[in-house]
C-alpha cells in the first residue's frame, strides 16, 4: 500500500530500475548505498527512511537494512499511485551519472517535494541550484547529507525551493515541452503512407 502519511522520519525517495550490477549501476545506487552507509556512520539511522520504487533493488535494500536503515520498496507501481508515492517524501533524490530525462525530477517538483540531484538530464535544461531545486555532487556524501539536513531543518528555506519547483514543473509539462515537436512531426509525415491495424 502506498497510501502512507509521512513519518516522524526524514524520508528520501529514489523511483528508477537498475539495469545492471547495482553496485555499478549508472542509475546511482551506489551513492544512495554510500549515503546510508554515511547516515549509519554518523548514529542517525533511526532519522531516516528511503522510499524506493522500480525493479532491482534489492542488494542495495538488503545493505541499507543491515545499517538499520529503515527501506519502503514498491518494485512497480501504478501510474494513478504514483502521487501518493511522492507524497510520503522529504527529498527526492536524483543521484544517477547518466540520464536521459528523468522525468520523475519533474514529477517531485509537481508535488512540491524538494529534489537533490546531480547537475545531468533535465536538471540542466531547468535546475536553479537553491532556487528551484538542490544540485549537489553525487560522488560527495557528505554534502548530499548536509543538504538533506539543512533544508529539513530550515523550513523556510524548503517551502521556498519547493514552491519554486513546482512553478517550474507547472511551466514544463510534456504537452507543452513536446506539442512544438508534435506539430513539426505532423507535417512531416505523408499522411497517405500511414497504414492503421
Amino acid at each position: 500500500n502506498t497510501h502512507t502519511v509521512k513519518s516522524h522520519k526524514i524520508a528520501l525517495g529514489v523511483f528508477a530500475m537498475i539495469h545492471s550490477n547495482p553496485e555499478e549501476d549508472r542509475k546511482g545506487s551506489k551513492y544512495l548505498l554510500s549515503l546510508a552507509e554515511y547516515i549509519k556512520a554518523n548514529g542517525m539511522e533511526d532519522k531516516f527512511k528511503f522510499v524506493i520504487s522500480g525493479n532491482g533493488w534489492d542488494i542495495i535494500i538488503t545493505k541499507i537494512r543491515e545499517l538499520g536503515i529503515e527501506v519502503d520498496y514498491f518494485p512497480q507501481v501504478a501510474d494513478e499511485e504514483m502521487p501518493k508515492l511522492y507524497s510520503r517524501l522529504d527529498f527526492y533524490l536524483m543521484l544517477s551519472d547518466i540520464e536521459g530525462g528523468p522525468f520523475s525530477v519533474m514529477e517531485a517538483m509537481a508535488k512540491k517535494v524538494v529534489v537533490i540531484a546531480n547537475n545531468i538530464g533535465v536538471v540542466r535544461d531547468i535546475g536553479k541550484d537553491k532556487e528551484n531545486i538542490v544540485i549537489v555532487d553525487n560522488k560527495n556524501t557528505k554534502q548530499i547529507f548536509d543538504s538533506i539536513l539543512y533544508y529539513y531543518n530550515n523550513k523556510s528555506e524548503y517551502k521556498r525551493i519547493a514552491n519554486n519547483g513546482f512553478d517550474v514543473a507547472v511551466l514544463h509539462t510534456a504537452d507543452k515541452v513536446y506539442s512544438k515537436y508534435i506539430d513539426i512531426f505532423e507535417r512531416l509525415i505523408d499522411k497517405s503512407k500511414v497504414k492503421y491495424d
